[in-house]
């Protein structure tokens, strides 16, 4: 409610407007091909990067963030211009402790990037689930075993021998 200049009293009543919203949508999609390290292992992560933007984006600078057990020496990733639903793969390296117990572990990804008008933005942080495995077992037992029963076969011939 309210009153004119001459005190009249007026009503205004509401007026509902509908308008379909999207839901909102990462700038950037991520998709990590192979999310699978063993612990003590250090190996090239392949990271398939989307612009999910309705606009060409360009210097677009990717980074990688690992917690403990999960570090990253190449965390850094670049790309000049990438068009609305364009893709490009980078490649960034990924290392596991020895220690590392067998489980998923989160690394996370964010983007700055320029818009259409040249303004640089800072993407929302995308995780990404990595699974740590056992360390393989680099021990020879094979050979061991070899080494153990030409040991025994050639004493149980000096034994018989004597």
């Amino acid at each position: 409610q309210y009153r004119t200049a001459d005190l009249e009293q007026r009503l205004y009543e509401d007026v509902e407007l509908l308008a379909p919203v999207e839901p909102k949508r990462d700038q950037f999609d991520v998709d990590v091909t192979d999310r699978e390290i063993a612990a003590g292992e250090t190996k090239s992560v392949d990271v398939e990067v989307t612009n999910n933007l309705d606009q060409t984006v360009t210097d677009v600078e990717a980074r990688l963030f690992a917690d403990d057990p999960l570090d990253s020496d190449d965390d850094e990733g670049f790309v000049e211009e990438l068009e609305p639903g364009e893709s490009v793969t980078m490649t960034f390296e990924l290392e596991a402790a020895s220690g590392a117990t067998a489980k998923t572990y989160p690394i996370s990804f964010d983007f700055r990037y320029d818009d259409e008008r040249g303004t640089s933005q800072l993407s929302e942080t995308t995780r990404v689930a990595i699974d740590v495995d056992a360390p393989e077992d680099d021990f020879p037992w094979l050979l061991v075993g070899l080494v153990v029963a030409s040991g025994l076969g050639g004493g149980a011939y000096v034994y018989r021998h004597r």
